[in-house]
C-alpha cells in the first residue's frame, strides 16, 4: 500500500469551500496544503481523492452536505483566460472604431468620386 500524503486538512478544506477546484489548490497552494518537508509528495487526483473522502466522512475533517452546498463552483474559465479575453475585446473595440473610421473615409472619398463624374456629363 501506498505512503498517505499529509495534507493539511483544514486548509485544504477552507480553499475548497471557496470555490477552487482540486487541481487548482495543488497547482497554486501546495505550500499551504502541505508541510515544507512534504511539499514534493502527493498529486492533483491524490488530493481529489482525499476531498472525495472528507465528502464521505472519512477523514478526520469533514466536508458536510450542507458546506458542499453553500460552496460557489469553480469557474467554468480560467483568471489567465479570463484576462486574454478582456484584453482581446478591448483591442477588439479599438479596431472596430478604426475600421469604421476607415470605412467612413472611403465611403466619403467614393461619394466625393462619384459627385464629380456626374458634374462632369
Amino acid at each position: 500500500m501506498s505512503e498517505k500524503i499529509p495534507f493539511i486538512l483544514s486548509k485544504v478544506k477552507e480553499l475548497y469551500l471557496q470555490g477552487l477546484s482540486t487541481a487548482t489548490i495543488f497547482r497554486d497552494y501546495r505550500n499551504q496544503i502541505l508541510a515544507p518537508e512534504d511539499i514534493n509528495k502527493g498529486t492533483a487526483v491524490a488530493l481529489k481523492s482525499l476531498v472525495q473522502r472528507m465528502k464521505r466522512g472519512e477523514e478526520s475533517v469533514n466536508i458536510s452536505k450542507a458546506e458542499e452546498r453553500l460552496r460557489t463552483p469553480p469557474p467554468k474559465v480560467s483568471e489567465a483566460q479570463q484576462a486574454a479575453n478582456r484584453a482581446y475585446t478591448a483591442k477588439k473595440l479599438e479596431y472596430t472604431d478604426d475600421l469604421i473610421n476607415e470605412i467612413d473615409t472611403l465611403k466619403m472619398k467614393v461619394f466625393k468620386e462619384i459627385l464629380i463624374t456626374r458634374l462632369e456629363w
